[in-house]
């Protein structure tokens, strides 16, 4: 089977859907790690309760595959029916975790997520997949990036960019590899592949290109949702505000990102 499951906030709410009515969801033990996690909560189908109990139990043998590479130095691997884990002694982190997670798939989300400063993914909207079908890679894919309301400066609080992501470090996977040396070159030799097609540029440009397409949808947002964003908790920063113009807005997204991709270029350079 393949799976696509979610680190979810709302895990909870799933579960105590009446009838049984919820997505399914899974909770994972994370070995020594200081912090409350979410359950999962699967978007494909399950049609065997079996799946839940080996979907639970592959992530937390992966977490704790990856845990113990990075940090103890000791190398596990799956056995053929991916429920027990073997010791092997002669490997490396990046060769052992390779086996368990598609590394490129994780550097991506990684690198998309420092970029645009998206503290959901610490506690939700955090897409892992898992193809066991004979085909199938039998790895953690990180993938589907979702959910950016609080992203690219627009929520309070969240607005700076001169400082490291550290919102990002309270999602375990995530958390393991920042200071990794390797995965840290793997994440730099990206970015400057992404630099080298003038990707950030472009993504810049589609900004102004599109400032002025959507006046009206953008206006209809804030008529729709203005007791949340104006009279509630008032989540967005002034500059994307119900008195501001698409525009502006676009502006203030247009300066955000390019004083972001800026400060990463001193990062990963």
């Amino acid at each position: 089977s393949s799976y696509l499951f979610e680190l979810d906030g709302y895990a909870e709410d799933e579960r105590l859907m009446p009838e049984g009515k919820g997505d399914p969801t899974f909770p994972v033990s994370y070995f020594r790690f200081d912090g409350s996690v979410p359950d999962f909560t699967v978007k494909s189908d399950i049609n065997d309760p079996d799946q839940l109990v080996f979907l639970e139990s592959y992530v937390e043998k992966a977490y704790f595959i990856v845990y113990s590479a990075l940090n103890d130095n000791r190398f596990y691997t799956f056995d053929p029916t991916y429920t027990t884990l073997i010791l092997q002694p002669d490997s490396t982190p990046q060769e052992t975790i390779g086996q368990v997670i598609d590394l490129q798939s994780l550097v991506d989300v990684y690198i998309l997520y420092e970029l645009c400063c998206n503290p959901d993914v610490g506690w939700s909207s955090f897409y892992v997949g898992l193809d066991m079908t004979p085909k199938g890679e039998k790895k953690l894919i990180f993938e589907a990036p979702w959910d950016f309301d609080s992203a690219f400066g627009i929520r309070r609080s969240y607005e700076m960019y001169d400082l490291p992501f550290e919102s990002n470090f309270t999602n375990p996977w995530l958390d393991l590899f920042r200071d990794e040396p390797w995965f840290q070159e793997m994440v730099k030799e990206k970015w400057q592949k992404l630099r080298a097609h003038h990707v950030p540029e472009k993504a810049l440009q589609m900004i102004l290109d599109y400032s002025s397409c959507y006046k009206l949808n953008y206006l209809d947002n804030y008529r729709q949702w203005s007791a949340r964003i104006i009279y509630g908790n008032h989540e967005v920063v002034d500059e994307v505000n119900v008195n501001k113009t698409q525009e502006d807005a676009a502006l203030y997204m247009y300066q955000w990102l390019e004083g972001r991709i800026r400060w990463l270029d001193e990062q990963w350079n």
